[in-house]
This record gives structure tokens, C-alpha cells and sequence, in this order.
């Protein structure tokens, strides 16, 4: 079809729609939306779904299969997501609203806390069944995505964007700037030494090799910051207790001790997932910045967070 949302006013008003139910595949050449954020129809698709954006809220939706949009927007934590198959997108959003996927495949992924989850599904010992999840971290700001229309627009009253982004939707317009989503990571690769510098100069390390930092007293994320002296290694560091990951860059002078910030470095990343302990690792995802793959990207938003972090701390 060409478009399809949950607004059912045109409906007879004895009738109540409570969702909508697709046995099989749904492709939408348009949009796919629901209606009111509070509370709107479920969409349920047992096979793939498909349309060009997707916007989400009010309700728990599902889907089967695979999903695959230019942009996936949830919104308000009246209602989640959960797809079973792979989701392939530009860009998924979550404004407070819970997503599950069996995998996921995008350039942009914007998520403050962490809403966006992977299912991993796996054997027990007795060949029982079971299931975990992992948190995807963030790859953007809200502010890193949008077209200039949408980030132009003014508070709406629900906390954002959303009014904006329905109207892009409805008449069929590109929502996201994909030269928005690159600017942030080209930079970072150019530039990821030069930052490492001017952070290397807070005068914190005229007297500390190590720097351990809380956003504030009411959470369970921390930045650090190090100098191992005798190798001469400098790095960047965050770790969500409450989630069980950490995510780090380390850069390191290839000859021994000669001096760090320049051509000579070697720059790894590092996406570290932990038992709940968090102590012990469960998954390590080893990179270098001329990687053009999803954990790299979430690194990078994460080096980009320390970095205002740390620069605003006296």
C-alpha cells in the first residue's frame, strides 16, 4: 500500500480498533505510524515489514521477520518494539521508547539511555532454550541527524522533535541528512589525536596520571582517563555499570617511548561487554577507526561524550 497509520477517526464510532494483524509480509511504499502516543492500535506483522519511515508509540508492536526503513522512530515509553529478524536502517531513534531486535544494521543509532536492545538467543547446558540482551550503545545526538527543517523546528511540547518529524513523515519527505550522520565520524578520524592532545593539556594531569569521573551523583556511568607512563599510552574510557559495557580508544607510540601524539601512534578501539558482575567480559569488539562498522561508530559517539565531559570539568 501507500501509506499506513492507526488514525481511525474516519472509523463508525461503535467500532474499536484495537490493532492490526498481518499474517504475512507488509511492505508500505510511504509510512507506517501510530496515532496517539499514549495510546494507539498495535501493528502486528508475522512476516517482513517494510516502508520508508516508521514511527512507533503507544502500544507493544511486533514484527516476525525482518524489518527494513530509511528511518525507525519510537517515541515516549508507552509501548516498545521488538522484531524478531534483522532490522536494516539509515537511522533508528529512541525517544524513551523500548526496541528488540534479533540484529541490527544502520548507520545512526540515537538512544541517551539506552532503550535499544540486541535479543541473543543461544543453548543452555541441557539444550533448554534461553535468551539474554545487550544494550546498543548510541552512535548520535539527537542533534547529529536530522534534516535543518526538523532541527529548525521548535520545542513541540513532548520533548523534542516528534511534531517535525510526523510532518516530514506524512508528506513523504527524507527526514535524516545522511552528510550529518558522516560529518561527526570523518571528524573524529582526522582528528582523534589532536583531541587526545588538547585533553592531555587539563591541568588535572600536571598531577594525576588517572582521571575517574560521574556525569553526576545519580548515575552508574563513568568516564575514565590514563596515562600509563611507562608505555606511554594514552587512553579514553566509558563504562555503563548499570548495562554492563565499556567502550575505549587507546592510542600507543609504536617506538617505545618516542613521542605519543603524532604519526607514530597506533589508535585501537574497543567495545567491551560484561558478565553482571561486570568484571568479567563476555564480548570484545577490537577496531581501528578505518572501520566502517556499528561497534567502531559507537566507540567514537562514546570518545566524543568523554572528550565535552572531561573539557568542562575545572
Amino acid at each position: 500500500c501507500e501509506r499506513f497509520d492507526a488514525d481511525r477517526e474516519d472509523a463508525p464510532a461503535d467500532l474499536h480498533v484495537a490493532g492490526f494483524i498481518f499474517l504475512k509480509n507488509l511492505t508500505i511504499k510511504q509510512y507506517l505510524m501510530s496515532f496517539d502516543l499514549d495510546v494507539s492500535p498495535f501493528f502486528l506483522v508475522l512476516g517482513d515489514l517494510k516502508a520508508l519511515n516508521i514511527g512507533l508509540w503507544g502500544n507493544t508492536h511486533y514484527v516476525g521477520g525482518n524489518l527494513n526503513a530509511q528511518l525507525l522512530y519510537g517515541k515516549y515509553n508507552h509501548g516498545s518494539l521488538f522484531v524478531h529478524g534483522h532490522v536494516t536502517c539509515q537511522c533508528v531513534v529512541s525517544d524513551d521508547f523500548e526496541m528488540f531486535f534479533g540484529g541490527l544494521n544502520t548507520y545512526a543509532i540515537v538512544d541517551e539511555i539506552r532503550r535499544i536492545k540486541k535479543i541473543i538467543e543461544y543453548k543452555g547446558e541441557n539444550g533448554e532454550a534461553l535468551s539474554a540482551v545487550n544494550a546498543y550503545p548510541a552512535t548520535h545526538g539527537l542533534d547529529e541527524i536530522f534534516i535543518d527543517a526538523i532541527d529548525a523546528a521548535e520545542d513541540d511540547g513532548y520533548g523534542g522533535h516528534y511534531v517535525a518529524v510526523c510532518e516530514k513523515m506524512l508528506t513523504n519527505m527524507m527526514c535524516i541528512d545522511m552528510k550529518k550522520i558522516q560529518a561527526p565520524i570523518t571528524h573524529f578520524k582526522a582528528n582523534v589525536v589532536s583531541d587526545f592532545d588538547q585533553l592531555f593539556k587539563h591541568p588535572h594531569f600536571k598531577t594525576e596520571d588517572s582521571w575517574m569521573s560521574y556525569p553526576s551523583e545519580y548515575t552508574t556511568d563513568i568516564y575514565f582517563f590514563a596515562n600509563q607512563s611507562e608505555s606511554g599510552t594514552l587512553s579514553i574510557a566509558y563504562k555503563n555499570k548499570h548495562y554492563y559495557y565499556k567502550q575505549m580508544i587507546m592510542l600507543t607510540p609504536k617506538k617505545g617511548l618516542k613521542k605519543l601524539l603524532g604519526k607514530s601512534s597506533e589508535i585501537d578501539l574497543y567495545l567491551d561487554y560484561y558478565q553482571q558482575d561486570n568484571d568479567t567480559e563476555k564480548l570484545e569488539f577490537a577496531m581501528t577507526p578505518k572501520e566502517n562498522c556499528l561497534e567502531a561508530f559507537q566507540v567514537m559517539y562514546a570518545f566524543r561524550q568523554a572528550i565535552k565531559h572531561f573539557s568542562a570539568q575545572k
